[in-house]
């Protein structure tokens, strides 16, 4: 029996996984400034979406609690104001337009969402109260510096990989996570301790 104890920065090998970002609906009514900084004192900021599944992600933290516009993370360019820039400064181009948006006015330079026109976007007046999207965003990758302890620990494999991966998803409140070890430097991936 396999016997897995947790230790962070120390330990005979590290398991790398992926945080998946984390979206959250705000039905506190707010202007996209004040929205965004409520987002990043409280998350990491206002959402960027980067592709349909991000859309999709939306639409699953905002459910059916509301259904009018809300803020998201984009904005009219400062210099250009054909250009959108995303207030996390993600490098995305998704873009999901309404009919006739963006428009021309140059007073509509914060992005919103509405489920009842197809979840599509619009350009807004960045001084209504509407509630928003934060995404949380903890990074790409969690390093985890592991230690086994087991009796007859031949073949450490898949089972063990599985039985880390579980103990991190309850443990460590990570879900959807990928984990994989980590060569060390000479090549090898456990060492004895």
């Amino acid at each position: 029996m396999t016997t897995l104890l947790l230790f962070f920065l120390s330990g005979l090998f590290g398991v790398s996984f992926t945080v998946p970002r984390q979206f959250y609906f705000v039905n506190s009514p707010m202007t996209w400034a004040e929205a965004q900084s409520y987002c990043r004192a409280k998350y990491t900021d206002l959402v960027s979406v980067h592709n349909m599944e991000d859309m999709d992600k939306v639409k699953k933290a905002v459910g059916l609690k509301y259904q009018d516009w809300m803020w998201i993370g984009l904005i009219k360019n400062a210099t250009n104001i054909e250009d959108f820039d995303w207030s996390d400064q993600a490098d995305s181009s998704f873009r999901f337009w309404g009919n006739g948006d963006p428009d021309q006015n140059p007073l509509y330079r914060c992005v919103t969402v509405n489920p009842l026109e197809s979840w599509r976007w619009n350009d807004r007046f960045c001084n209504w109260f509407i509630p928003f999207v934060c995404s949380h965003d903890e990074g790409k990758i969690t390093t985890l510096r592991v230690k086994i302890k087991c009796n007859e620990c031949k073949n450490l494999n898949e089972t063990t990989v599985n039985q880390i991966k579980s103990v991190v998803n309850n443990q460590a409140g990570f879900k959807g996570n990928m984990i994989k070890w980590l060569t060390q430097a000479d090549g090898k991936v456990f060492h004895k301790g």
